[in-house]
């Protein structure tokens, strides 16, 4: 039974990751959600690009997810920096259940530190929330082992913002599960 939609809201990134998961796609191709897809799901993850430049375009998604019934979770994948600019314009989290971290550079991670300070508590009350470390595996450098500053972050993130902490390496294809699909929104920039 597929429970779980990923749905790409946005090509916009203020990001130009070598690997981007997103360059192995005609994003034109992926589906659009149908009506009864929609109707089925519980879970929804919002993913892109990068969904938080969408600024009060997200607010309205992630509304418009939640006023159908059988939505129960929706999650938001963020780099980080742009996640640390929302918050500061409009001052709060969309309705979410969490986020789900994948700081890509060091204006990444020194905005998780910034939301980690500012905003540990919000952070703390969504039921779960993920911070996803790529290890250093090409020159533009995601995260060094050997750097002390990223290890506080993850320590603070895991135990201030209540997140789990995930190591992984970048992969040129990512599979959903069986009981996942991979939908996009209509109109996605």
């Amino acid at each position: 039974m597929i429970d779980t939609m990923h749905l790409f809201v946005t090509n916009k990134c203020s990001n130009n990751c070598p690997l981007c998961c997103n360059k192995n796609y005609d994003i034109e191709k992926i589906p659009l959600p149908t009506e009864e897809e929609l109707n089925s799901i519980e879970n929804v993850f919002l993913t892109g690009g990068e969904p938080f430049l969408l600024g009060e375009k997200l607010n309205k998604i992630v509304n418009a997810l939640r006023s159908r019934k059988n939505i129960k979770n929706i999650y938001i994948y963020t780099s980080g920096y742009e996640c640390f600019e929302y918050l500061k314009k409009f001052e709060n989290l969309p309705n979410i259940n969490g986020i789900n971290f994948s700081p890509k550079t060091d204006r990444d991670w020194n905005a998780l530190a910034r939301i980690n300070f500012g905003w540990s508590q919000d952070f703390r009350n969504l039921r779960s929330n993920r911070l996803y470390v790529f290890i250093k595996e090409y020159d533009r450098g995601t995260f060094d082992l050997d750097n002390s500053n990223n290890l506080d972050i993850i320590s603070e993130a895991y135990f201030n913002m209540n997140c789990r902490v995930f190591f992984r390496v970048w992969m040129n294809n990512i599979e959903s599960r069986p009981n996942e699909i991979f939908r996009r929104l209509e109109n996605y920039d």
